[in-house]
């Protein structure tokens, strides 16, 4: 918007680069379930070993490794 409230039609055709939003909403996301996760919710799930730090890890590293399409 500009100083008078008139719409102004963003150059690209994006209000926001695609590409940094969906690496801040991928960020944000990490970050709460983290968060959600040391206070035992969701409730840590063991894998085939019964390490449960080993599964978050490796959960982790995917949902790092994945490109987020927002």
């Amino acid at each position: 918007m500009t100083g008078t409230g008139d719409w102004v039609t963003p150059r690209r055709g994006f209000l926001l680069p695609v590409k940094a939003l969906s690496r801040v909403v991928r960020g944000k996301f990490v970050a709460a379930l983290k968060q959600e996760y040391a206070k035992g919710r969701p409730a840590p799930v063991p894998d085939r070993a019964g390490h449960n730090g080993q599964a978050w890890r490796g959960l982790l590293s995917v949902l790092y490794r994945q490109d987020w399409v927002v």
